[in-house]
């Protein structure tokens, strides 16, 4: 699980370059670069209620939030992608803000990878 951890924090960081480039220079970049500090430590210690959550949405409130939040991920990509057709120039800062909502995502779900198996089953009970 070490290996899929590891995958989806650089995927995550990757993310989050493009709008930490537009915004450099700027007072947002450090409220952004903060906002992902946050993200990066905060995780860490909810780890078990994040995973008890995606794996029982109904029963958590974390899980109902988490799953609109996708949804709203997967809405606005499909958005994005459609108006991409449309113009002959796309935009930065859509794709960015995109890229970096999608980064804090994948900061949420990567610590619930670092858990045992045998730690997670014992949440089913």
């Amino acid at each position: 699980m070490i290996h899929g951890y590891i995958w989806l924090t650089t995927l995550a960081i990757y993310f989050s370059l493009p709008l930490l480039r537009v915004l450099y220079g700027h007072y947002t970049f450090w409220i952004c670069l903060s906002i992902l500090m946050i993200m990066i430590v905060l995780p860490y210690l909810y780890a078990k209620r994040i995973v008890f959550g995606l794996r029982n949405p109904h029963k958590s409130k974390f899980g109902r939030i988490s799953f609109t939040f996708i949804i709203l991920l997967i809405f606005f990509g499909l958005i994005l992608y459609r108006s991409s057709f449309n113009e002959s120039t796309i935009e930065l800062y859509p794709i960015a803000i995109y890229l970096y909502l999608a980064a804090n995502l994948l900061f949420i779900l990567a610590p619930g990878l670092l858990l045992k198996p045998g730690v997670i089953d014992k949440m089913d009970e």
